[in-house]
């Protein structure tokens, strides 16, 4: 790998970001699948310290967060007994909502302890006081108390999920979104900005760009 030029080494990571699979990112570049997978690697490396070091005493103002489910090596449905590394992963963003920066971020599991850990990198970032908007999962709350001791404009967007009328659709189809409702939870959140959309976009973004590598 020390022997890819700049030019090679951005062309394949584009591939991957863009939602390209490992193989085939190999196959258009003329690099062996470890090439690729080690290029990845080191770079994700390179982010994550970059990120940790200068993405702090931020002066951010209003900031939405969200999770994302994925799955590592196979769906939760298919793990089998005592398989480590296994099964459903969330990660866990939070964005500020006015320059779209990812502040914070966290992988692991949809819990109380991972939504603590991922809420207080959050509070470890920021400068001053915000506003923080989060979906409706309990977890948080507790996370926010802990983190943010009441220093902080924090609400949810609850989403109001409507039923499902014939078994099929139970099957195949996800709820409907019927509605929203906003709760207030710590200070005095700005109504007009209790929303979780630039997250949810980001969090898509990502959802497409992530492809499996054995395609």
């Amino acid at each position: 790998m020390r022997k890819l030029n700049s030019d090679k080494r951005a062309t394949i990571l584009s591939a991957l970001v863009e939602g390209n699979s490992v193989n085939a990112t190999a196959r258009l570049s003329g690099v062996s699948k470890i090439t690729a997978l080690r290029l990845l690697a080191d770079a994700g490396q390179f982010a994550r310290d970059y990120h940790d070091v200068y993405v702090r005493n931020l002066a951010s103002k209003r900031v939405q967060a969200d999770e994302i489910w994925s799955f590592c090596g196979c769906k939760d449905k298919a793990k089998k007994v005592g398989a480590m590394g296994h099964g459903s992963v969330w990660t866990w963003v939070a964005m500020d909502a006015d320059s779209k920066l990812a502040i914070s971020y966290v992988v692991g599991e949809r819990n109380p302890d991972f939504a603590l850990a991922f809420i207080q990198d959050l509070a470890d970032r920021v400068s001053g006081r915000i506003q923080l908007t989060t979906d409706g999962l309990h977890a948080y709350a507790f996370a926010v108390e802990q983190a943010f001791q009441g220093q902080i404009d924090f609400a949810q967007l609850v989403k109001l999920f409507g039923t499902v009328a014939t078994q099929d659709e139970r099957r195949y189809s996800p709820p409907e979104c019927v509605g929203c409702r906003k709760e207030a939870k710590s200070g005095e959140p700005d109504q007009d900005h209790v929303s979780t959309s630039f997250v949810e976009r980001q969090n898509l973004t990502m959802r497409m760009s992530m492809c499996p590598g054995s395609a």
